[in-house]
């Protein structure tokens, strides 16, 4: 049975334990960014396409570094076959840049994600020119990858515990929430995610259930519309906790989920004159094995600008609209605290 799920709030409660994990040295992030930029009509990664905020020009990428400036949190960065060599030339070329922001490119760890054959619609491999054509697992890959001999090898020199999961397009995401990182440290979970509130039924956002007394995600189109539309009593969305993928995990959960099959999801793909099948996994669906988890809701406007589009809804200019009214939120509450303080003295 499908149950709607009660999510809690961050209090400030845990910040002193979470300053603490990132001292020690047991916190990681990574950033999938396996995706190229063709929806933005930009030639590259993704994590490369500059976003315009004003004053300047800014990549994806700088985003997430820039808010780990002044600690030593190692940054995993997942990327396909096919962009992986652009991602550690970017990284390479803007080397200088990342010192200025406190990280020598030997904190930035690039990995390569699996890739599975393509298939055609009768179950075949789908061949061209006599090679077995392949694509990306998607981010449900990130465990099998993080777990490979070279990949392990650095998370277990470095002492990790935990690692922070965000997608790269994401560019309000908040990979330092000390409270967030405390709350998973001190009530011993496996798992915590954060979720915005879905207002509007026919937003294209998975959602977060309980099935079974387990976490699970339910895609947009996977939920009939009587239940997309269903309230509570109070008028609100029934299934409201929209999945926004941010999440800490344990380094022990991660190696548990990378030893089982994820189901696959198929996307119908045409290219090269082909019509072919290219199977996904998923990184929510191990949401099911984790045995002690949270869910936290957070803010939109305060922790989910993502980039699909060129232009129009979750477009560059309207993260970057998001971006400048979180800027600017953030500089207003300073200028009361400084105005308060002076005031008392």
């Amino acid at each position: 049975m499908i149950k709607s799920i009660q999510a809690e709030r961050l209090t400030g409660a845990y910040v002193q334990k979470g300053m603490e994990v990132v001292e020690n040295g047991r916190y990681g992030i990574c950033i999938l960014a396996g995706g190229q930029g063709t929806r933005l009509e930009f030639n590259g990664p993704k994590g490369c396409c500059p976003v315009n905020i004003g004053d300047k020009l800014q990549e994806i990428f700088k985003f997430h570094i820039e808010q780990l400036k002044g600690t030593n949190v190692p940054i995993f960065i997942m990327c396909s076959r096919e962009n992986i060599y652009e991602t550690e030339d970017y990284l390479t070329v803007h080397e200088e840049e990342l010192k200025d922001m406190g990280y020598s490119r030997e904190m930035i760890i690039t990995f390569e994600q699996e890739e599975l054959p393509l298939l055609r619609y009768n179950g075949e491999k789908l061949k061209i020119d006599g090679k077995i054509k392949k694509g990306s697992s998607g981010h449900g890959g990130v465990y099998k990858a993080l777990m490979k001999p070279e990949v392990r090898e650095r998370i277990e020199d470095l002492n990790l515990k935990y690692i922070y999961t965000t997608n790269v397009d994401n560019i309000l995401e908040k990979p330092l929430d000390y409270d967030f990182i405390g709350l998973v440290a001190s009530n011993g979970l496996e798992l915590a995610v954060k979720s915005v509130e879905k207002t509007e039924p026919k937003e294209k956002v998975g959602v977060f259930v309980e099935k079974d007394d387990r976490l699970e995600v339910l895609e947009y189109n996977e939920i009939g519309q009587e239940l997309t539309e269903q309230r509570d009593i109070n008028g609100k969305l029934y299934l409201r906790e929209g999945n926004i993928m941010t999440q800490i995990m344990t380094v022990d959960f991660i190696k548990k989920i990378s030893n089982i099959q994820l189901p696959y999801h198929n996307a119908y793909k045409r290219k090269w004159n082909e019509d072919f099948i290219k199977r996904e996994t998923l990184l929510f669906d191990a949401f099911k094995y984790a045995e002690k988890y949270k869910v936290i809701r957070v803010k939109r406007e305060e922790e989910f600008a993502p980039i699909k589009n060129k232009e129009g809804k979750d477009s560059l200019d309207s993260a970057a609209l998001l971006y400048l009214r979180y800027v600017r939120m953030q500089e207003a509450k300073k200028r009361k605290s400084r105005e308060a303080l002076e005031f008392n003295i």
